[in-house]
């Protein structure tokens, strides 16, 4: 297990990840401290923690979001809809098995990220 050093809002946090993960640990701790920031921007009296559950609501939304559509092409694939693009040169859109790994890893990611986040939230 490596330790990483990741800034998210005003905080510098020590999180432990398999050893080749470091980088993709950082860019989704620099994805969630640039949303952190924006939602700061925009709520300046927000505490650090309310900024840090709006955080995490937006990601649950768009894993929900991305949840659902994983559903709807799984839903057409399983009727035989073969999913090409639209026509204009397009590529063809890619499996639903890859899809589908793809959302879950993602899914996976974001959920690891929000459970640090609540654990940090929880411990102050």
């Amino acid at each position: 297990m490596k330790q990483v050093d990741v800034r998210i809002g005003f905080h510098t946090y020590t999180l432990a990840c398999a050893d080749g993960q470091e980088g993709h640990l950082q860019q989704l701790a620099d994805e969630i401290d640039m949303r952190a920031r924006s939602i700061k921007e925009k709520s300046p009296r927000a505490s650090e923690a309310m900024v840090l559950v709006m955080t995490a609501l937006m990601l649950a939304d768009e894993l929900y979001e991305a949840r659902q559509e994983a559903g709807m092409l799984h839903e057409k694939l399983a009727m035989g809809v073969t999913l090409t693009g639209n026509g204009e040169g397009m590529p063809p859109i890619p499996s639903a098995g890859v899809v589908a790994r793809n959302l879950t890893m993602a899914m996976n990611d974001i959920a690891d990220q929000i459970d640090a986040i609540v654990a940090t939230v929880e411990n102050r």
